[in-house]
C-alpha cells in the first residue's frame, strides 16, 4: 500500500476510536433512549467526524474543537435539566396519555401527532391485539408506548391466587463458557468453595459447562456444552 492509503486508514481508525470514546462519555442512554438534545448531538458528531475522512485536506485535529464544544454543551444541558425542572419539561416534553379508562383520547393523540393506525400498531408490538383489553396507554418522552391492561386481562400473579410470593432476585452467571467469573461470584454473595461444592454434587467441571447461574435465593441452573 502507498502512503496515502495508510494515512486514510489511520485517519479512519482515529475517528472511529474518538467517536467510541465520545459515545462512551455520553452514557448508555445514548444507545436506546435518545432525547431531542441527544439525537441532535449524535447527528452532529457523526457528521463532523466524517469531514476528515472525505476531505484529506482537513486535519483530524481540527474536528476536536467542534466535537469538544458539542459534547460540552450536551453535558451542560444534561446538568441543567437535572437542576431546572422547567428546562427538563421544555426539552423532554411530557408523557401523552393516549388511552384513558379504555377509550382513546383524541385530543392527546392529535397533540402527539399519532394516528389510530399507529396506536394500534404500537399496541400489537406490545403483544396486545384486542384494543378493548387496554385500560391506559401512555406515550413516554422517549417515544415508547407503555400499556396498562384491564384487570381481567392481566396475567394472574401469586397474590391473585393467594399463594406466598418468593422473590428470586437477580441471576448471576458465575461460569461463562467454562470459565469462572470471580466478579459475578462475589456479586452473588458466594465464594469459590461454595461453587466447587455445587459442581462436585452435580459431578460437573467448569470446562464442561457453557454457563452456570445462581440467583439471590440460591437457585442454580446450568447448561452443558455440546459435544
Amino acid at each position: 500500500m502507498n502512503l496515502s492509503v495508510w494515512s486514510c486508514a489511520l485517519r479512519a481508525a482515529g475517528v472511529y476510536l474518538g467517536l467510541i470514546l465520545a459515545m462512551k462519555l455520553m452514557g448508555k442512554r445514548q444507545v436506546g433512549e435518545l432525547q431531542i438534545s441527544e439525537l441532535v448531538t449524535t447527528l452532529l458528531l457523526s457528521d463532523i467526524a466524517t469531514l476528515p475522512l472525505v476531505d484529506a485536506r482537513i486535519p483530524v485535529w481540527r474536528t476536536v474543537v467542534p466535537l469538544t464544544v458539542i459534547l460540552s454543551l450536551e453535558f451542560l444541558i444534561s446538568f441543567l435539566m437535572l437542576k431546572i425542572p422547567l428546562l427538563r419539561r421544555l426539552m423532554e416534553g411530557k408523557p401523552n396519555i393516549l388511552v384513558r379508562a379504555g377509550k382513546p383520547d383524541w385530543k392527546e393523540m392529535r397533540r402527539a401527532r399519532i394516528t389510530l393506525d399507529e396506536l394500534l400498531s404500537e399496541l400489537r408490538l406490545q403483544g396486545v391485539f384486542e384494543p378493548e383489553e387496554v385500560w391506559c396507554a401512555t406515550l413516554e418522552q422517549n417515544g415508547r408506548l407503555s400499556v396498562a391492561l384491564r384487570s381481567r386481562c392481566r396475567p394472574m400473579t401469586p397474590e391473585d391466587a393467594g399463594l406466598p410470593e418468593k422473590e428470586k432476585g437477580v441471576a448471576h452467571t458465575v461460569i461463562k463458557e467454562g470459565r469462572i467469573d470471580e466478579n459475578e461470584l462475589r456479586q452473588a454473595g458466594r465464594d469459590r468453595a461454595w461453587l466447587e461444592k455445587q459442581l462436585k454434587e452435580q459431578k460437573k467441571k467448569p470446562e464442561e459447562l457453557i454457563f452456570f447461574t445462581v440467583n439471590d435465593c440460591g437457585d442454580c441452573f446450568w447448561a452443558e456444552k455440546e459435544e
